[in-house]
Formats: C-alpha cells, sequence, structure tokens
C-alpha cells in the first residue's frame, strides 16, 4: 500500500508538473508585442476615418478608413506583430496603390497591436472576429459585401482563409504568404525555443481549455477545401523560409480552378510587394477587377 501510494504521488507530482510547465510557456507564447507606431495617417492620404468598432467577442479595435467616391473597398489585414502600417510587409504602399486604383482602403491594428485593445494571440482562430468586425463596419456605411476586398499577410492571410465560411461572398481574396495550417508552425517555433516536444499536447491543450485558443482547429487548408468554388489569390515568395512556398501550393491544391497562385521568385517572407511591386500591381489589381468588375 506504502509504494502504491508513493508512485501515485510521484505520478500525481509529474502530471501537476506538466501541466504547470505547460501553462507557463503557453501564457508566454500568447501574449502580443503590441508594436505601435508614430505615423499619422496623412503619410497615407489625406482623408483618413478614425475608426473605433467593437468586434463580436468585445474588442476595441482601431484603424484607419480612407473612403472616397467609390463604392468599393479594400481591407487589409496585418500579420502577427504588425500593425495598421505593417511597415515590414510594405503596408503603407499597398494601401497607396489601391486607393489610387480608386478602391477605399480600411487599415486596422489586429488585436493585441497598434492602438486596438491589448489582450492575447489567437494565431488567426480570435482574429476572424476582427476581419467580420469591419466588414460589419463597412456593410452599415453602405458598402455591399460583394464590394469588399481583402489583401491579407502572413497570419492576416492564415485568419483570412480561416474565416472562408463567412466570406463566401465577399468580393475578392488575396492571400500573401499563407500558411496551410497553423500547428506545424507553432510546433517549429517551440522547437526553435528549446521546449520539448512531449509538451506539445499540454500546450495544444491548456490554449485551449484555458484561453479559448484552438490552435490545432487553425487550418486553412480545411477552410479552402470545403470552400472550393471560392476564387482566391496566391501569392508567394519562393525564398520564404518561415512559411514556406509549399503551403501556397497545397492550398492552390486544395482550392478550385478559378484559384491561382502566383510566385515571386527573389521574395522572402511577405516580401512580394517590396520585391516585385509591379508583378504584385498586376496579379493583384487584375484578380481584384476580375471579381469585382463593377468597381471598374
Amino acid at each position: 500500500m506504502k509504494i502504491t501510494l508513493v508512485i501515485f504521488g510521484i505520478v500525481l507530482s509529474l502530471i501537476i508538473l506538466y501541466i504547470g510547465i505547460s501553462f507557463y510557456i503557453v501564457h508566454k507564447f500568447l501574449q502580443p508585442k503590441h508594436t505601435t507606431f508614430t505615423e499619422k495617417s496623412t503619410v497615407i492620404a489625406p482623408n483618413a476615418i478614425d475608426l473605433n468598432i467593437k468586434t463580436s467577442d468585445n474588442i476595441d479595435l482601431s484603424g484607419w478608413f480612407f473612403k472616397n467616391d467609390s463604392k468599393c473597398a479594400i481591407i487589409l489585414v496585418p500579420g502577427i506583430h504588425q500593425n495598421r502600417i505593417s511597415g515590414d510587409y510594405g503596408g503603407k504602399g499597398i494601401a497607396q496603390l489601391a486607393l489610387n486604383k480608386g478602391y477605399g482602403v480600411v487599415m486596422y491594428d489586429p488585436r493585441g497591436s497598434g492602438f486596438s485593445e491589448g489582450t492575447i494571440l489567437g494565431f488567426g482562430y480570435t482574429e476572424v472576429n476582427d476581419i467580420n468586425a469591419v466588414i460589419k463596419y463597412l456593410n452599415n456605411s453602405g458598402y455591399k459585401v460583394q464590394n469588399i476586398g481583402i489583401i491579407g499577410s502572413s497570419l492576416g492571410a492564415i485568419t483570412t482563409l480561416q474565416d472562408l465560411d463567412s466570406l463566401k461572398n465577399i468580393g475578392a481574396i488575396v492571400v500573401d504568404s499563407p500558411a496551410s495550417a497553423m500547428q506545424p508552425i507553432i510546433e517549429r517555433e517551440l522547437k526553435k525555443e528549446k521546449i520539448p516536444a512531449f509538451l506539445n499536447p499540454g500546450i495544444f491543450l491548456i490554449s485551449n481549455l484555458v484561453y479559448g485558443v484552438g490552435i490545432t482547429a487553425v487550418r486553412p487548408i480545411d477552410k479552402v477545401t470545403a470552400n472550393s468554388n471560392k476564387p482566391i489569390l496566391f501569392i508567394h515568395g519562393v525564398k520564404d523560409e518561415f512559411i514556406p512556398f509549399k503551403n501556397s501550393e497545397d492550398l492552390l491544391n486544395a482550392s478550385g480552378p478559378q484559384s491561382k497562385l502566383v510566385a515571386f521568385p527573389d521574395a522572402n517572407h511577405v516580401k512580394s510587394f517590396t520585391t516585385d511591386p509591379e508583378l504584385y500591381e498586376k496579379e493583384v489589381f487584375s484578380f481584384m477587377s476580375s471579381q469585382m468588375p463593377q468597381c471598374k
């Protein structure tokens, strides 16, 4: 009996230790960097409307809406640790290009970044609510859903694809450097931090049960497969080492015949616009025009 109790005590202690370590890792891993910026909206254009939007899960989002005479608008969805400016990805230039093409443009800070409310990272699981809140704002401002386009970058691309069930009627979807699934990326990043793989099940379980972030459920490839009739433009740098080019190849194969993948041979992660702005402009906005011809 005494030996049994000792064994039980040891096992219980190991379980508690496993949960405790997993909990600590999850808490640290879900913290956003909350990147801020000092640029004024006038660096993009002089006509910004300041946005203050509430999501369905009660998060306050901040952003800019550059409204013009067009009946169509494009939402720029930033990546992880980025804000509305998306300086690492050329967000300013993309916004100005869209405005020059005649589209209104929404640039916003995802939850936990810029001037939006600070909260944990959702790795695409909760950020879908941000996209839906911005679309609702545009709808309430008189923009029809078929007159709204989305350009998502990195985590913004993942989030956009994860939200495909709600975006069936959206005008056009462009995703730059998406992943087919989030779990392998997180496991790779945990490995880089020297975290033993045997902790991964506990990390993903606690992330879901305690923080409400279902990382294993963030699988854009499943969403693309289920919505294969929705045309999508995938763009990806061939030299991308963070989210390898094969992710977009797999996503294209899961998508329908109207979707397209454009490779940027010299681009690293989300550097398509900054590496080859002419190719980016040609492919992205010809796709926008094909999907939203009423916006010409």
